[in-house]
């Protein structure tokens, strides 16, 4: 029984729903014919003129006009109905007259079936509207870019708009569901009995079951407008008369703005008393909006025509003047009667015409505005005009090409002016590009947009092509870069001048310290811009550095005295007395000074300032001051003064120069701190006399000097003994070839030579040889410290190297029976000097030979390590190496003592050399050794190639 009240009172509500609502509402088969199953029949009626059952079983599309029809269909076969859509279409009436209506689409389902539900709102009057004001816009279209009042706006029509009837309960209730408007009821209480989703999502509920039971108070949406809308709702309940087309605004709780054309319809049960209200809502708030915008525009193009200076112009497709205003009349001398009809020719000479008549034919062909046209024109007098223009193509109402038209300004004195800036600009340019300094000028992006090409590419490496369009800031030094930035913005913010100094980045990679002034300009189209001209500092910026590192210096000294004079200055506050048998033993000069008075000295500063005591007490501060070098008296003021402003206990120390009684001049540290004496304010001044370290400085600066050029003779000295080895290497290798040249021929020839002969010339072939391997050495080592060693780089085999080196030691490996093992990695390949890394590992392998006793090991290993580079390692078990000697070990000319000497004594330079040939291929060598008789392992490492 409920349920039957429910569901007829839920009838009753919807019924009065489709009555209510102003939108025709379609559900249509989902077919290939759209065949109408439901019309609301009171909308069939007034809109289209026809009956309900005239449309219910006809196709929808005999509805839509035949240019429409695509539209429609493209939406509904192209698989676009995912979510509801919407489009503009004309419908037709019964006496064949269409009307512009806007159609919300939706996919529903409907007792298992899917339907095409269609909500069409009546948009004609808008379209109307839009079409009368499309002339007037069409005419002032093109001139929005020139005259800033033009503005457009879009009518916004409402996206959504949906209208539904159906006979069953479920089409009711999808046209509750699917319509635009916010519908809820009550029963004669005002209480909440339902709404449909719409509703229910705007007053924040999830569920439009929530409601059930709700007052206006209980929805934030209502809360604000109970009272009012309870007695409204309350009214319509007792009067039994609906309240209808009532324009509501709303502030929903998030600020926005709604406007609701509201219906409140009481609501009877079967004895037609009151049983509820049911109440619709319309968001009209687009519609109000776009109307208000529509009356704006069009008031707005009103004043623009009555109003507009500019030269405005219309032509039809030959040429011919059509409409002139004021402006254009007077600017060209004609009347305004004889002005129309006649042809833009008469205002140019034959090769303007043709100009003007290609830029014609542009816009025409392309549909494509022309601006800033110039060229030159003739008055009605024959006086030339020259002006600057733009062509915009005119359509009629259908869109049909009629003609053009343009805004026409006067430029001839513009036009005068840019031909003296251009001689002026050359004129410039020729002063820049012969500038010492570089100027520059960036745009407010910090991009480059012009530089003096000479001086920028003499001082910085830089061509025009490589800085252009580029960021200034990329170029500068990071630690300068912020701080550059932030005097740029503000000065293009403030368009005030502004100067820094920062380090900009050579082409070669070095940096140039330049001192930066620059101001702000507008260029000829009003853009900022800044002018910077830079000097370079590079060198003044060095100066500076090198006087901050003297500076800091004497800062530290100059501490190290305030620290004792701090100290001393403590313990001088524990009695009067004390401070007076300090003070006077003191070499430091101190005196107190109150109210602008000298009141105590003491005989150290009587000493260095050569008064006697007697004759500096009570002075005053202006006798004081006279006898204080003239350079340094603004300086001591100033701080004498910041030291009476700071608070007790506060210390200042500076340098000043005084003049003594005797006239001489003495340079003094100065300690003021600021105490109080005898309970009054007073400044305690300790002083310093710094003028011997004054004249140590300056002696300490010659020897600095003095030093400096014994340096370079020492240095010549060590360039004379390199090319005296060098040359004495040279000369005795080319006796010494002589030697064993002749020597190793007397052997090879002389078969029948005594052997004592044969001993004695084979003892003097082995010499020799042995001489000139040392030679080499000596001459290796020549390049070496020369950083002159030349190497044939070639990819090598570096396990190739190894064994040709242990085969060529063979004789002294089996001579004292020494075990070789290896650990070689057969496919490393490097770019190397084959025979320089084999002079490595045949100086290392034989070492090792050499210091390993009989019947050793030596393991030899080539590999790739964890830092991706080649390591090898020659690893002995023989007589091992301290700390001290590994040290010193790759020295020149270096020989180890004591164990050592019993195996072998060598030229010193072995190691030396190996330790420049791995070097000069990017690679470290170094020894190993965990001490004497535990074996020595020597390891290098070789880039990967």
């Amino acid at each position: 029984m409920e349920s039957t009240i429910k569901k007829d009172f839920l009838e009753r509500i919807q019924e009065h729903l489709l009555q209510q609502t102003k939108d025709l509402i379609f559900i249509l088969r989902d077919n290939n014919e759209f065949r109408i199953d439901f019309i609301n029949k009171n909308q069939a009626k007034r809109i289209l003129k026809v009956s309900q059952s005239q449309l219910v079983g006809e196709s929808f599309l005999e509805l839509i006009h035949k240019e429409d029809i695509d539209k429609f269909l493209n939406i509904l076969n192209n698989g676009l109905l995912k979510t509801s859509k919407s489009l503009e279409i004309r419908l037709k009436k019964q006496k064949q007259e269409y009307f512009w209506c806007e159609i919300s689409i939706n996919r529903v389902d409907i007792l298992g079936f899917d339907n095409i539900f269609i909500v069409a709102r009546d948009i004609d009057k808008e379209k109307m509207f839009e079409k009368n004001l499309e002339e007037a816009r069409a005419r002032f279209r093109w001139i929005s870019e020139y005259v800033p009042e033009i503005k457009y706006w879009r009518l916004l029509q409402p996206k959504k708009c949906v209208s539904a009837v159906q006979k069953s309960q479920e089409m009711l209730e999808t046209v509750m569901d699917n319509i635009p408007h916010y519908v809820f009821w009550k029963d004669d209480n005002l209480n909440f009995l339902g709404c449909n989703k719409n509703f229910s999502e705007l007053a924040g509920l999830t569920d439009p079951s929530e409601i059930t039971g709700k007052t206006n108070k209980d929805l934030p949406l209502f809360r604000n407008y109970a009272k009012e809308f309870g007695r409204i709702e309350q009214e319509v309940v007792s009067s039994n008369k609906p309240s209808l087309k009532k324009n509501e605004i709303f502030i929903l709780p998030n600020g926005e703005k709604l406007i609701f054309n509201v219906n409140r319809i009481p609501l009877s049960g079967d004895n037609d008393e009151v049983v509820g209200i049911l109440s619709m809502y319309q968001d009209m708030t687009s519609s109000k909006l776009a109307e208000e915008r529509l009356r704006a525009s069009e008031k707005k193009y009103r004043n623009i025509l009555e109003n507009i200076k500019e030269s405005y112009y219309e032509v039809d497709l030959r040429g011919n003047i059509t409409f002139a205003n004021d402006a254009f009349i007077d600017l060209l001398g004609y009347d305004g009667e004889e002005f129309i009809g006649i042809n833009y020719k008469i205002f140019c000479d034959e090769s303007t015409h043709k100009k003007i008549y290609n830029k014609f034919n542009y816009v025409y062909r392309t549909e494509t505005s022309v601006k800033d046209f110039q060229y030159k024109a003739y008055d009605k007098e024959g006086k030339e005009v020259y002006v600057e223009t733009s062509i915009n193509l005119r359509y009629d109402s259908e869109g049909n090409k009629i003609g053009f038209s343009g805004l026409l300004r006067e430029i001839t004195e513009k036009y005068l002016l840019q031909q003296k800036l251009k001689k002026s600009e050359e004129r410039y340019r020729l002063i820049s590009e012969n500038a010492n300094d570089y100027i520059t000028i960036i745009n407010d992006q910090l991009k480059f947009e012009y530089i003096n090409k000479q001086p920028y590419l003499m001082g910085l490496g830089y061509s025009k092509d490589d800085l252009i369009g580029q960021s200034c800031i990329d170029y500068l030094h990071p630690d300068d870069r912020k701080r550059a930035i932030k005097t740029l913005k503000f000065s293009f913010a403030k368009e005030k001048p502004g100067s820094q100094e920062v380090r900009f980045k050579h082409k070669s990679g070095k940096w140039i310290w330049l001192d930066v002034k620059g101001r702000i300009f507008n260029d000829t189209d009003n853009r900022s811009k800044a002018l910077l001209i830079s000097r370079d500092i590079t060198e003044r910026k060095r100066n500076e550095e090198k006087i901050k590192k003297s500076e800091e210096k004497l800062k530290k000294l100059n501490k190290l005295l305030e620290k004792k004079i701090s100290e001393r200055t403590k313990k001088l506050r524990e009695s009067e007395e004390k401070f007076r048998t300090i003070s006077e033993q003191s070499l430091l000069g101190i005196t107190f000074i109150q109210d602008n008075t000298l009141i105590y000295a003491n005989k150290a500063l009587s000493s260095i300032l050569g008064w006697e005591i007697e004759e500096m007490e009570n002075l005053g501060m202006e006798s004081i001051v006279e006898s204080i070098h003239p350079k340094d008296k603004l300086k001591f003021m100033e701080l004498v003064n910041e030291t009476s402003k700071s608070s007790f206990g506060f210390t200042k120390q500076f340098s000043i120069r005084m003049i003594t009684k005797s006239q001489q001049t003495k340079y003094l540290d100065v300690f003021i701190r600021r105490i109080k004496y005898q309970g009054k304010k007073a400044k305690l001044i300790s002083i310093v006399d710094i003028t011997d370290k004054k004249v140590a400085e300056l002696k300490l600066r010659k020897s600095e000097r003095e030093l400096k050029l014994k340096n370079k003779e020492l240095k010549k000295l060590d360039q004379l003994k390199t090319d005296f080895i060098t040359m004495a290497a040279h000369e005795l290798k080319t006796p010494l070839i002589s030697i064993s040249g002749y020597t190793d021929l007397i052997l090879l020839r002389e078969q029948k030579l005594k052997s004592e002969i044969r001993e004695d010339l084979e003892r003097i072939l082995n010499n020799s040889k042995r001489l000139e391997e040392y030679i080499n050495k000596l001459l290796d080592a020549m390049k070496i410290d020369a950083q002159k060693m030349d190497f044939n780089k070639q990819k090598t085999d570096i396990a190739n190297i190894v064994k040709e080196c242990v085969e060529d030691l063979k004789y002294q490996i089996q001579k004292k029976e020494i075990s070789i093992s290896f650990r070689l990695d057969n496919q490393i390949i490097s770019r190397v000097d084959p025979f320089r890394l084999s002079q490595v590992f045949s100086n290392l392998v034989s070492n090792a030979i050499k210091f390993t006793q009989k019947g050793g090991n030596i393991r030899i290993i080539v590999e790739r390590n964890d830092a991706e580079k080649i390591l090898c390692c020659v690893k002995d078990n023989g007589i091992g190496l301290v700390e001290s000697e590994i040290e010193k070990l790759f020295g020149k000319f270096v020989m180890l003592e004591k164990d050592i000497e019993k195996f072998s004594k060598g030229s010193g330079l072995g190691l030396y050399i190996s330790k420049g040939i791995i070097e000069g291929h990017g690679g470290e060598i170094w020894a190993e050794s965990q001490g004497k008789n535990l074996g020595s392992t020597f390891k290098f490492t070789l880039p990967v190639d």
